[in-house]
């Protein structure tokens, strides 16, 4: 399998060919439900992700190794390279002879609480969403407002200088010759009245 050709949706690709693969070898019969082995036209997640729990877990439980594939990233059609190797460890435990009718209860029971964590988890991240409100448009972040640059205030214009006060007309006129001529005469004495002796 390549990347290219586990391209989203690769569910109902990898739900026939474990079924098909299965029934061809006689492996695990009657581990699976009737409605776990429809789940390929099914539209119930927590169903598919109980059937892709199973079939990760049980092959990791005979091998005695983890398989590195997240069911809910398979769903969303992400992460092929984890999908090449569960199929692959899959291919390895359907040729191992292991008989896996002893791992039937446990990889059950696993694939049950498995998908009750992960129903867990969506509904705590569901609720953290709803409380912090949508992401804002500037910072991504839920339920920060983006913040608004400082406005700058407008400065003020620098006050024009006043114009220069005109010279009174007193100095703008030439003086009257009269007045020129009053100016330039040395001042007289005035006259002293002699008062006649009795």
């Amino acid at each position: 399998l390549t990347p290219d050709y586990l391209k989203k949706p690769p569910f109902r690709y990898c739900v026939d060919m474990i079924l098909n693969s299965m029934r061809s070898k006689g492996f695990a019969p009657q581990f699976l439900t009737p409605e776990e082995e429809g789940c390929g036209k099914s539209t119930d997640k927590s169903l598919k992700l109980l059937f892709l729990s199973k079939v990760m877990i049980l092959p990791g439980l005979m091998l005695k190794q983890q398989i590195p594939c997240d069911p809910r990233k398979l769903l969303q059609g992400l992460e092929p390279e984890r999908t090449n190797e569960w199929l692959q460890a899959f291919a390895k435990a359907l040729n191992s002879g292991v008989d896996p009718h002893p791992f039937y209860a446990q990889a059950t029971e696993a694939a049950r609480q498995q998908v009750a964590k992960f129903a867990a988890d969506e509904a705590r991240a569901q609720q953290t969403r709803s409380s912090h409100g949508p992401p804002s448009a500037a910072t991504g972040q839920p339920g920060q407002q983006p913040q608004q640059p400082p406005q700058q205030q407008p400065a003020k214009p620098a006050a024009a200088p006043s114009p220069p006060r005109p010279l009174p007309l007193s100095r703008l006129r030439p003086p009257h010759p009269c007045r020129a001529a009053r100016a330039s005469a040395p001042a007289r004495a005035s006259p002293v009245l002699q008062t006649p002796a009795r």
